[in-house]
């Protein structure tokens, strides 16, 4: 009988030993270990050009950031369009893209687009507008934010907290390879890396540590093989290809997507 106890002890010890295994598997969907989004800001014609067709043909949804006061958006509102019917995020990068000018190298920084001359009220409803907008376009009710610049301050106070209750979630910026969500997320502030004149191993090896960490890693590109801040088509389908061939362990979706799953699954 003891032994019999003892077998009985153990076989349960196991399944609850498998059980969490598959608990902790199941944080991302189909039992992949980590989610990375690929993000791309400032509506430009680049991304519609060479980065669109190259993620269309891997399959990949991603978040397109777009500033609708500058000239990439009306000009292509049709492409834009079509790319959220596709599947794809119109994420809100806001009305005038504004920074702080008070920041070192910032000259191009005009007084119209000048997060220290902003209050916390103005940078809100721009955003909020901006929802406004971006409805038009794609009917979605929901969405996610990406912080101009990464700046938070409006004329030197936060507006994180305002601007939380408005959207899913809300990217940061960072030329920082490491930064990955790990454990907690901080939905108001998800970590990013922003590449520019990068190579396609550089691209990789982060999505390597982002499967490793088996948290969530967002990367943050401009310009795919044209305007600022690049990367060139190259790099980029590097990239893809090996997303491609590792999908099954990393699952790849828009920043809407990825947080609203785990929001949805926190305390299961």
């Amino acid at each position: 009988m003891m032994r019999a106890g003892r077998v009985a002890a153990a076989m349960l010890a196991i399944c609850i030993g498998f059980s969490g295994v598959a608990g902790a598997a199941e944080r991302f969907p189909n039992g992949r270990k980590a989610a990375l989004a690929l993000t791309y800001d400032d509506s430009l014609e680049s991304q519609l050009d060479n980065a669109l067709p190259a993620l269309d043909r891997h399959g990949f949804k991603a978040t397109f950031y777009v500033t609708i006061g500058r000239e990439g958006f009306p000009a292509r509102l049709e492409d834009w369009r079509a790319a959220a019917a596709n599947g794809h995020e119109l994420g809100n990068h806001t009305l005038h893209h504004p920074c702080q000018g008070s920041r070192p190298g910032r000259d191009w920084v005009t007084p119209e687009a000048d997060l220290d001359l902003y209050t916390v009220e103005r940078i809100r409803m721009e955003a909020e507008m901006t929802n406004f907008v971006l409805q038009l376009v794609d009917g979605k009710e929901s969405r996610t934010y990406a912080y101009p610049c990464g700046d938070v301050l409006a004329g030197g106070e936060s507006y994180v907290d305002a601007l939380a209750p408005m959207f899913v979630a809300s990217r940061g910026v960072s030329t920082a390879t490491d930064w990955i969500d790990r454990g907690e997320i901080d939905f108001a502030r998800l970590a990013t890396w922003g590449p520019t004149e990068v190579t396609g191993k550089e691209l990789i090896a982060y999505a390597e540590e982002v499967l490793a960490s088996g948290g969530i890693g967002t990367l943050t590109f401009h310009g795919i093989g044209g305007d600022y801040l690049s990367v060139s088509v190259e790099a980029h389908e590097e990239l893809l290809d090996w997303l491609s061939a590792h999908q099954d362990e990393i699952w790849v979706d828009t920043v809407r997507a990825i947080a609203t799953h785990l929001q949805s699954t926190e305390g299961e």
